[in-house]
């Protein structure tokens, strides 16, 4: 009979629980509980819970709670986002606290949570906040045993949105000048406050150097510029914020002028008894100043200064002078031009026509004799021309040369040239030169020659001061033999 109410309770529960779900406009409810004597009833297990319930759920209640954060501070402000700092609770009641940090805008009740990402972190950063606006703070820790005290509210308002000018439009730059370029432009359309200058950058195209000049107003001449040169300028407007955004770079040449530098590696080759072709390149790049339209050149009979021929050359780099006379001297220069006038010309450079027309349609003889002198660090060498020399064209001499073999090093000099220095040797070393005669049609055969270089000085005053130095005896241990003056003998 004991067992009767426990079974009428029983079936109670399930009566309720069918009734319940039979009615379609009721809710589910939570199971209830009905405590009968003797009799333990199952119920269904505890919905899902966020990360934050489960961390209610597993603390353990009836522990010390926190204190509230201390000196919670705002450590880094800017227009976008804040950097909070806070110390650890004085009584923390336990370790490796975690903590949320609740904020809400000025006037507003609502309130938005952060927490730190990971236990014991003493700092967090609030993003996607507005631009100078009022936002509240604080910061509540917490234990294994729930939620402890809230820090006071933190007042803190985000920066201000930097308005710094715009670019300003209509730059404009135009060559004044072979060095000067003139630059202009507008305020900027957007107001942002009041323009208290401008800087101007410019610098050559491709440089990297770029300089700066600071500007009062709505333009500028830039001076002391390379002639015939490509600069990029660009301007940037400045107000109480700061610079503003920079204009885009417009390009501009400085205008030509005459060349500043004469025309290079002047060489002259005589053909015949009557031409002589004269050849050069352009000046150095950074002397043109400009694009060379042609040259002059001018030549005369050396021994009449005062006769002086012109030639206007097109832009090319040779030029054949015929119609001379034989076995004569003449001297020429040539100058460079751009449509702005000439520059400096070279230096006169002379030559002797053939006395007579000789044949190239082979290469020279042998030079009839070569002489060596050596000396310490060099070597003299010195020469006689072939003895065809009146015969077939002799255009200069190649020079070879180097320890034990003459093919290392190559030099080749005028024709009219009869000796030559080597130069840069090593003391006390063999060498060997070689010496060809040619022309257009190529190298001769070589004669040969070989020299020792002499010996450095103060290697030649050593070797001599070991070989006539009296010589001196010496002994390993002169005691038994030689005793010292004062000194007893063992007894």
């Amino acid at each position: 009979m004991e067992a009767v109410p426990g079974l009428f309770c029983l079936f109670s529960v399930l009566v309720f629980r069918f009734s319940c779900l039979c009615a379609c406009a009721c809710p589910p409810l939570p199971p209830p509980i009905y405590l009968c004597q003797g009799v333990t009833v199952p119920t269904s297990p505890a919905p899902s819970l966020t990360r934050a319930t489960a961390h209610h759920v597993a603390a353990t209640p009836g522990g010390p709670l926190p204190s509230s954060p201390r000196d919670v501070v705002a450590s880094l402000v800017s227009t976008r986002f804040i950097k909070l700092t806070w110390r650890v609770p004085a009584d923390a009641h336990g370790e490796n606290l975690t903590y949320q940090v609740y904020y809400s805008k000025e006037g507003m009740n609502r309130e938005r949570v952060e927490n730190t990402s990971r236990p014991g972190e003493l700092q967090v950063t609030i993003q996607n906040l507005l631009p100078e606006t009022v936002y509240y703070f604080r910061v509540v820790a917490q234990n294994n045993h729930g939620t402890g005290e809230s820090s006071p509210p933190l007042k803190v308002e985000t920066q201000p949105e930097v308005q710094v000018p715009g670019p300003a439009p209509n730059l404009r730059a135009t060559s004044s000048s072979p060095t000067s370029v003139s630059v202009s432009w507008e305020t900027p359309l957007s107001g942002n406050g009041e323009i208290q200058n401008y800087k101007l950058y410019y610098m050559e195209k491709g440089a990297g150097n770029e300089q700066d000049i600071d500007v009062g107003g709505l333009s500028f001449t830039v001076t002391g510029l390379k002639k015939y040169t490509e600069y990029t300028f660009r301007i940037v407007a400045i107000n109480k914020h700061g610079p503003g955004v920079s204009t885009q770079d417009v390009i501009v040449r400085t205008l030509s002028d005459v060349p500043s530098a004469a025309p290079q590696n002047m060489t002259l080759e005589v053909r015949s008894s009557q031409s002589i072709l004269v050849q050069w390149q352009p000046p150095p790049l950074g002397t043109q100043n400009g694009q060379i339209v042609g040259y002059k050149l001018r030549y005369r009979k050396t021994a009449r200064k005062t006769e002086t021929n012109e030639i206007l050359v097109d832009n090319q780099l040779s030029q054949l002078i015929t119609g001379l006379e034989k076995n004569t001297e003449y001297s020429f220069r040539v100058v460079a031009m751009t449509v702005n006038g000439s520059g400096p010309a070279t230096d006169w450079v002379a030559t002797d026509t053939f006395e007579n027309d000789l044949d190239e349609s082979r290469v020279p003889d042998m030079p009839s004799s070569l002489h060596v002198r050596p000396l310490v660090n060099s070597i003299v060498v010195s020469w006689t021309p072939p003895e065809n020399q009146h015969q077939v064209v002799v255009r200069g001499y190649a020079i070879g040369y180097g320890l034990g073999s003459p093919h290392a090093q190559t030099v080749r000099v005028d024709h009219k040239q009869r000796y030559y220095t080597i130069e840069n040797l090593e003391p006390s070393s063999h060498y060997v030169i070689s010496l060809k005669a040619f022309n257009n049609m190529g190298e001769g055969i070589p004669l040969y020659e070989s020299a020792v270089t002499r010996q450095h000085t103060q290697t030649l005053l050593k070797l001599m001061f070991m070989l006539f130095m009296p010589h001196t005896p010496q002994f390993q241990n002169p005691a038994p033999c030689c005793p010292l003056w004062g000194s007893r003998r063992p007894s």
